[in-house]
């Protein structure tokens, strides 16, 4: 099972491009149909009365909503075919906000794409909690990138933080066609806990999961560190130090209404990520 279509999120920020950029070469390299959708949010307005003044107002806030996002999907479709993109793409506005319309577009999809907050942009961009919103609720596997730096390559040398948790599984499993086309799959477990009963991992942390993916044609190597500066640190040292392209881990949070709430490794890495992360929930 390969990713055949790939759905990024579109806005005016500035790192926008650099999103679709990674969006449009994974889709060359999986022979992916590439979505890349705009929300104007134009759903989410509140209820006025009809009067003259307000009706005004409102008519100028769509068309502000609207062409946001039609300027959004035309720098989508010349970015892509200025790119060489020998797949099918589409851009498609969608009249909900961002968390709402992802969501939904991502029932579709096999990986959404979409770009770490970044708290200096304010205006025509995306929630800050869009990515934990579109995690914790798609139901399927989202790859966020850095709102800083330039990804040539995103999947070549990929390392996969282990916990033993249902959420690493689901991470992994939907990781696999960048785990099988991979030069370098490094697997890291972090302080496990040891012995035959009660634990995560076994006598040997890291050897079943490496043996798991073994069988699906990779060639893993297991790494176990005791470390005491904390779970994300530790991925990103580990990560820098074996010049990785790709963090496969699991995501964590919690929902409640409309708050989407994410765990602590989840938020810390979501705010110090320096290379595209994948999580799954």
């Amino acid at each position: 099972m390969g990713y055949k279509t790939l759905l990024v999120h579109l806005d005016g920020s500035k790192h926008c491009a650099e999103r679709v950029a990674v969006a449009a070469k994974l889709a060359q390299e999986h022979d992916a149909h590439l979505v890349g959708l705009a929300p104007t949010g134009e759903a989410a307005l509140p209820y006025w009365d009809g009067s003259s003044q307000a009706t005004a107002i409102i008519i100028e806030v769509l068309d502000a909503l609207q062409n946001n996002a039609r300027t959004a999907m035309a720098a989508f479709d010349r970015q892509v075919v200025q790119a060489g993109l020998g797949r099918p793409h589409e851009a498609r506005l969608d009249r909900n906000d961002a968390g709402i319309a992802m969501i939904r577009h991502a029932r579709y999809s096999d990986l959404v794409i979409v770009g770490q907050p970044d708290p200096v942009e304010v205006e025509n961009v995306a929630p800050p909690q869009l990515p934990v919103e579109v995690l914790l609720n798609a139901g399927k596997p989202v790859l966020m990138i850095p709102k800083h730096g330039h990804f040539e390559t995103v999947g070549r040398r990929v390392l996969v933080a282990w916990d033993g948790s249902r959420e690493a599984a689901r991470a992994i499993t939907d990781a696999m066609p960048f785990l099988k086309r991979a030069d370098r799959v490094v697997v890291l477990v972090i302080n496990p806990e040891y012995g035959e009963d009660g634990s995560k991992h076994g006598q040997e942390p890291g050897a079943d999961i490496a043996l798991f993916l073994a069988r699906h044609g990779t060639k893993p190597e297991v790494l176990v560190k005791t470390t005491h500066i904390g779970i994300t640190p530790s991925i990103l040292t580990v990560a820098s130090e074996l010049a990785a392209d790709l963090i496969v881990m699991g995501g964590y949070g919690h929902t409640r209404l409309r708050e989407f709430v994410a765990g602590g490794t989840t938020r810390s890495m979501l705010n110090a990520m320096a290379v595209p992360v994948l999580m799954s929930h």
